[in-house]
């Protein structure tokens, strides 16, 4: 059957229609970040009893906000940080280790510049160069923490490392946040697809896209949080699209949007 409509027509109906804000297919266009991921697990009823936070610098309050009745179990090397987890702590239930997580326990050096902005970007120094940190692994330090948990991983492309370390606490992590790369800048890193495969095989599946970043070299996505759950997780057992009511609202709203402009 021919379409009775240009493509050229189209495109330009869409584009017009994208500049009004009219969206013609059921569902949100959204750039999700943390904050409003973890609203929307809240809304939907999750409730993690511990918050496991590596790679905390001076918070992620808008990890811990949506759960208030989480407690906090907290991971930093880099000790300038201290002063502001100790107002998080003074707040909020929870406790917090200054130590890197890693895959095995031991020591490395990480690379910390006098800066307080290059803080955030400190990470592990290769050879004798840099600060020596004590390492653990999170299945040592952490094996007390109560399911189900909400992890987070933000160490500067080392998340892997930190997930080696974490294999025994898998059974109580419900939902995972791990930053992961698109493009090996530091030489080493797992990037995306060896992430999403390897967490599979570790029994979880992407659910959320979340905090993209894309480089200045070429404009090429080079970052991004992915949120794993539990591939049999609650989150994921209604695959449906929509419901009905939903699709009729959507419908209507077009319909009545459509006779706006047109003026009838």
């Amino acid at each position: 059957m021919k379409s009775h409509i240009s493509p050229f027509m189209k495109f330009r109906l869409r584009s017009i229609a994208r500049k009004l804000g009219i969206v013609a297919r059921l569902g949100d266009s959204v750039r999700r970040d943390i904050g409003s991921f973890c609203l929307q697990l809240s809304h939907l009823g999750f409730r993690p009893k511990t918050i496991i936070d590596v790679g905390v610098a001076d918070g992620t309050l808008e990890l811990y906000a949506p759960f208030p009745q989480a407690r906090l179990f907290l991971v930093e090397p880099i000790k300038e940080f201290q002063g502001a987890i100790e107002q998080i702590l003074s707040r909020l239930d929870g406790e917090c280790h200054y130590v890197a997580a890693g895959a095995h326990n031991g020591t490395a050096n990480f690379a910390v510049w006098d800066r307080a902005a290059d803080l955030h970007g400190a990470k592990f120094a290769p050879g004798d160069e840099g600060r020596s940190v004590p390492v653990r692994r999170l299945d040592d330090i952490a094996r007390h923490c109560e399911g189900p948990i909400l992890l987070k991983i933000d160490v500067e492309g080392s998340a892997w490392d930190v997930m080696k370390g974490a294999t025994g606490l898998l059974p109580k992590i419900e939902v995972a946040i791990l930053e992961t790369r698109l493009f090996d800048v530091l030489g080493g890193q797992a990037i995306l697809h060896e992430v999403v495969g390897t967490m599979w095989q570790y029994g979880f599946v992407v659910y959320d896209i979340l905090s993209t970043i894309a480089r200045p070299l070429d404009g090429a996505l080079i970052l991004c949080d992915l949120a794993f759950v539990r591939a049999d997780s609650i989150l994921r057992q209604d695959n449906r699209f929509a419901t009905d009511e939903q699709s009729r609202a959507h419908e209507r709203k077009l319909l009545t949007r459509a006779r706006h402009l047109l003026g009838v």
